[in-house]
This record gives C-alpha cells, sequence and structure tokens, in this order.
C-alpha cells in the first residue's frame, strides 16, 4: 500500500462507491455527500489530499486543512478500505503526513460511538479527547512528546 498526491477525478472516484460508514457520520454531522465532495475536491486543488491505494486500487482520500497550528483531516474510504492491513499502513501514513507538515499535530472527529472507530484510531496512535457527545475528537501529538 502506498499514498500519493491526490488527483481530481479520483475524488468523484471514491465518493461514487463511498463507504456506508462514511455516509453514516456524515448523516449524522449534517453534511451532504455533495458538500464533503466539494470540501475535498478544495483540498485537492491547493495540494492538501493523498490518494491512498492498494496496487493500483484506490482505498481512500486523505484531505487536510491546516489551522492555528493544528492538522484537521477528513478520510472518505471505499468499503475495500476496512481491513486489517489498513490500520498498519494508516499509522504509517498520518505519522508521515505529520511528519512532512512539521510535527504539528493532527485532528480527526468522528460521529460515531462504535468501539471499532475508536479503537482503529487508537491503533493509529490517536487519543480519544474526553469530551460529552458527538463529534469525537481524536488528536495524534506531536511525535515525540507523548502529550496533546
Amino acid at each position: 500500500m502506498y499514498a500519493r498526491l491526490a488527483k481530481l477525478h479520483e475524488v468523484h472516484l471514491v465518493f461514487s462507491n463511498l463507504s456506508e460508514s462514511f455516509r453514516s457520520e456524515l448523516a449524522e454531522a449534517s453534511i451532504s455527500i455533495e458538500e464533503a465532495q466539494r470540501k475535498l475536491e478544495d483540498c485537492v486543488k491547493s495540494g492538501m489530499a493523498l490518494s491512498l491505494l492498494r496496487g493500483d486500487e484506490l482505498l481512500a482520500l486523505l484531505g487536510y486543512e491546516i489551522d492555528d497550528g493544528i492538522a484537521y483531516t477528513s478520510m472518505p474510504s471505499t468499503p475495500a478500505f476496512f481491513r486489517p492491513d489498513t490500520v498498519r499502513f494508516g499509522k504509517r501514513i498520518m505519522a508521515e503526513l505529520q511528519t512532512r507538515l512539521g510535527n504539528i499535530p493532527v485532528m480527526s472527529c468522528s460521529y460515531s460511538f462504535d468501539g471499532k472507530v475508536r479503537r482503529w484510531f487508537e491503533l493509529m496512535g490517536f487519543q480519544l479527547i474526553p469530551e460529552e457527545g458527538l463529534p469525537r475528537m481524536f488528536l495524534l501529538s506531536p511525535q515525540g512528546t507523548g502529550r496533546p
């Protein structure tokens, strides 16, 4: 598996085969698929999105934006993304992204209370920020600090 800079046409490819879990999170967040797609297209146009691939199969896109020294991420994915080997791959890609961005904190949010989602983030090195309700915020602390 590998990552490379995302291409604009890949946004349509992922959103035309979007995983049910990502669709559910968008609905819970009251964000339309079209709005999420436009936001990711903006990330791609600004060079702030990666394509995650297994061979030549597009699994997901990792879009990000930086605000106040924190990288906020979104990862729309296809059903094929959800396999055990993608957790190890995701951990490596997140660490590489963090390093490339100057070792800043990386934040991801989830609108799911599914324990598998929390475990997936934890295996990638994220920590749940304790708060009530949704969204649930997960933080990947700068490498070498072990703290938020």
